[in-house]
């Protein structure tokens, strides 16, 4: 007979109550097969009938043999058997099953396969306990320990691992400053503000994106919240409004119209066009060009083109002024009265003819001109000032050029305090006194040039009874046409004159054939660091009265003279300038060459731009650098 045994790592007590299969019984705790019940007879006929025995015996053991099956207990019914409790029967009981998988025959919700929840238990019998559970929380890698996560890196879990967050969407893990993406606005013209319509969702903006979102023209880098205004007769600060006040032709077509209806202190912004003759009469106002528009103030020949008087304050900006046709006064471009101040910007003033005094611009005395980087040309008066005629009068980048006078200054004449800095004066004449510029007040002038002009006497620079001061100034090609002109070049009263270039007059006798009689007149006047060139040996080139100062001057020949008294003697040098041979006299370059006998050969207490002594001529000196 062969016994089967409960087996197991527990006490026998534990295991189950075994069931045996057919044929067999338990008997103590183990299952014996049963002998037929004709095998009592048989060992009775043991001693008589033993080989009929032996072969029932044999008969008996081939019918009651079977194939054997190891199973397990499956103690909670969840079809894995504890690998600990075997079974091995022809027949398993019911409580035994083929598979020992189970890692806890305990508990039916653990088995091979099995769901894995949060519970501190291994639910799918891998050896982990709680790893990939159905019902865990997501988490997220938290590299820069910002709190939170990048999205791209995460796992399952019931608790946080280390550097793990609950919060993903971190869209760069490795910047703790920056976690979600943000909302930026394009700035295409680089001012600093960014445009509204042009969004840009992303982690860190590109370079030409920002948080701001307010520019309101994102194609203009003069155009952002507080700009300052400018003529452009459009919103140019994004405050909503127009920069300027009232825009012609947008709220009125006329531009008289419009200063009619414009309060004090606003500014009148005008669109491209042709516009009649204006007047302003005790009036504050501005009035200016839409930046790159052209503006025409006509007169068409029917008067001046712009009349002011009264206390008025007006700015003219960006303007041409032409056609002013005035037959018995001055002024027929602009004409000014009174306590007027007249400031002008970007102005051209031209093609205007007056009978009177100031044919392109009248300013009579008290009022102020304060003009830069405006033209003035091709005006015309039949007595003094075909440019400018006026008082006091500040000029800035000007040019004044072809224009013509009756008596005196065929481009300026001035009878107050003229204060000029980077003027040109070219190509004027007059019958009288002064082709370039001329007055009775005082000048102050600094980078000055008056160049191929023309006039009876003075062609350069006329009569300054108020003195001044004239520094790094090129008076030169300038031409006398009178039968006996003097001082063709220029006339120096009262004045500190200081690194001037005067050089190359020119002269053509009138009807009656002459002589020229000198060049230059210098009246009680400190000359210094001054060259005089280009002067013919045949007539006195200098004429000096009230004991002037001559002090490191020059000139080009042996043969120059001076006639009248003064201190000091010019000497003889070489300038050897740029170029003045051979082309007009506006393409002079008094520039000096390496080899001039100028370099160097100034004031020793007067420095250039470079430290080293001054240079004799217009080059020279502190401001020589222009």
């Amino acid at each position: 007979m062969r016994l089967f045994m409960c087996v197991a790592l527990f006490s026998i007590a534990g295991c189950s109550k075994l069931e045996c299969g057919l044929g067999t019984a338990e008997v103590d705790g183990v299952c014996e097969i049963q002998a037929p019940a004709n095998e009592a007879d048989a060992d009775t006929d043991a001693d008589t009938d033993a080989d009929t025995d032996a072969d029932t015996d044999a008969d008996a053991d081939t019918d009651t043999d079977c194939t054997e099956l190891t199973g397990y207990i499956d103690g909670d019914g969840d079809g894995f058997g504890d690998p600990s409790q075997p079974v091995i029967a022809c027949v398993l009981p019911s409580n035994a099953v083929l598979v020992a998988l189970d890692c806890d025959d305990a508990d039916a919700t653990a088995f091979p396969g099995g769901t894995e929840i949060c519970d501190a238990a291994d639910n799918d019998c891998n050896g982990a306990v709680d790893d990939r559970p159905t019902d865990g929380t997501i988490w997220y890698a938290d590299s820069d320990g910002d709190g939170d996560g990048n999205a791209a890196v995460q796992v399952v879990a019931c608790s946080a691992p280390t550097d793990f967050v609950a919060t993903g969407g971190d869209c760069d893990d490795s910047d703790d400053t920056v976690t979600t993406e943000s909302q930026f606005y394009g700035d295409a013209d680089g001012d600093g503000y960014g445009d509204a319509s042009w969004v840009v969702i992303a982690c860190h903006p590109p370079v030409w994106a920002l948080t701001d979102d307010t520019d309101c023209n994102d194609l203009d880098a003069d155009v952002y919240p507080g700009a300052p205004p400018r003529w452009d007769c459009e919103d140019t600060n994004c405050d909503g409004v127009y920069s300027e006040s009232v825009v012609v032709p947008d709220d009125f077509s006329d531009l008289q119209v419009a200063i009619d209806n414009a309060d004090d202190g606003e500014a009148i912004c005008v669109r491209s066009g042709h516009y009649g003759a204006i007047t302003l009469a005790g009036r504050l106002l501005t009035i200016g060009a839409r930046e790159g528009a052209t503006v025409i103030i006509d007169a068409a020949g029917l008067g001046r083109a712009v009349e002011i008087s009264g206390a008025s304050e007006i700015e003219l900006a960006g303007l041409e002024i032409t056609g002013g046709f005035h037959a018995s006064q001055g002024g027929a471009g602009i004409h000014t009265s009174g306590s007027t101040v007249l400031t002008l910007t970007d102005v051209r003033v031209h093609h205007n003819n007056a009978v009177g005094t100031g044919g392109g611009l009248y300013a009579e005395t008290g009022s102020f001109v304060d003009a830069s980087d405006s033209v003035f040309e091709h005006n015309g008066s039949g007595s003094t000032g075909g440019g400018i005629r006026a008082h006091d009068v500040m000029l800035t980048r000007v040019e004044i050029a072809n224009n013509f006078a009756d008596t005196s200054g065929g481009g300026l004449r001035s009878t107050g305090a003229a204060v000029l800095r980077h003027v040109d004066i070219i190509g004027n004449s007059v019958d009288g006194l002064g082709g370039g510029l001329s007055g009775t007040g005082s000048l102050d002038a600094q980078w000055l040039r008056v160049i191929g002009n023309a006039a009876d006497d003075r062609a350069g620079l006329g009569l300054y009874n108020g003195g001044g001061t004239v520094r790094n100034a090129i008076i030169a090609g300038n031409l006398c046409y009178e039968s006996t002109p003097s001082a063709c070049a220029a006339e120096f009263r009262d004045m500190l004159v200081e690194n001037v270039t005067v050089a190359e007059p020119l002269y053509a006798a009138g009807d009656g054939g002459g002589t020229l009689s000198h060049d230059v007149d210098i009246d009680n006047s400190t000359v210094r660091n001054t060259f005089f060139g280009g002067m013919a040996t045949s007539h006195p080139n200098l004429v000096l009265s009230r004991t002037p100062s001559l002090e490191y001057v020059a000139w080009e020949f042996a043969g120059n003279s001076v006639e009248g008294t003064g201190t000091g003697t010019p000497s003889v040098l070489l300038p050897r300038f740029v170029r003045v041979d051979g082309v007009p006299p506006v393409l002079y370059d008094f520039h000096l060459q390496s080899t001039s006998g100028l370099i160097d050969a100034g004031d020793p207490s007067i420095t250039d731009v470079d430290g080293s002594r001054s240079d004799i001529g217009a080059y020279g000196g502190p401001g020589g650098d222009w």
